[in-house]
């Protein structure tokens, strides 16, 4: 899934990697909200920094955080999956692609792939990676562009200021919450627009996002 986020790359990024996933991810329709995270063993802009996230069901799974590149790439996997997806998935793997779109906009791609356990397991995922997950993905890049719009300088922000007394835009000061975090907790996915999903030696299960707008 893609949007244009109207705020700069760097201060998306920066405003990105700690904030909590409950705030972005909010559930959608049978796909439960992550509820927390915790036992966080390493800061989030780390490659091999692993927590747990716990959904609104009371299921949980290990994330892992598998490269971060800033100003433009984060990418994390899921395993240890402790709700009915675990009958049908060894891990998923995510990605966020973050390129500029001129000083103070950012296009975002974030892609999602699933590892099943079997044939028949990728067949019986399929609908739930197409409908619901996606869905789920839509949503709560949604989240992000409002939140980050809202809390890390986006244009509207440094609009208001050039119309108060004719003064200089303020330095943009991203926030950063507490709890560090990226992407979800849950397993599935849409397989990246431009980069081939990640595909162990069992059956993958991808979904192919729309390019970015």
């Amino acid at each position: 899934v893609s949007a244009r986020v109207p705020v700069a790359q760097e201060a998306l990024f920066a405003w990105f990697i700690p904030v909590e996933l409950q705030r972005i991810l909010l559930g959608y329709g049978p796909i439960p909200a992550v509820a927390s995270t915790s036992d966080q063993t390493g800061p989030w802009d780390h490659v091999g920094s692993r927590r747990m996230v716990r959904l609104a069901d009371g299921s949980t799974a290990r994330e892992e955080v598998t490269e971060c590149v800033g100003p433009q790439l984060f990418g994390h996997r899921v395993t240890e999956f402790s709700g009915p997806v675990r009958f049908l998935a060894r891990e998923a793997r995510g990605r966020w692609h973050l390129e500029p779109a001129g000083p103070h906009a950012t296009d975002v791609t974030w892609t999602y792939s699933f590892v099943a356990r079997s044939t028949p397991a990728a067949f019986a995922m399929a609908p739930m990676v197409r409908l619901a997950w996606r869905g789920f993905m839509h949503r709560g890049l949604e989240e992000v562009s409002r939140l980050a719009s809202a809390e890390a300088g986006g244009p509207a922000r440094l609009s208001k200021s050039r119309e108060g007394a004719g003064a200089a835009p303020p330095p943009v000061r991203p926030r950063v919450p507490g709890t560090p975090n990226p992407p979800t907790a849950s397993a599935s996915g849409s397989a990246p627009a431009r980069s081939p999903p990640y595909r162990p030696a069992t059956h993958p299960v991808p979904t192919r996002s729309a390019p970015p707008a």
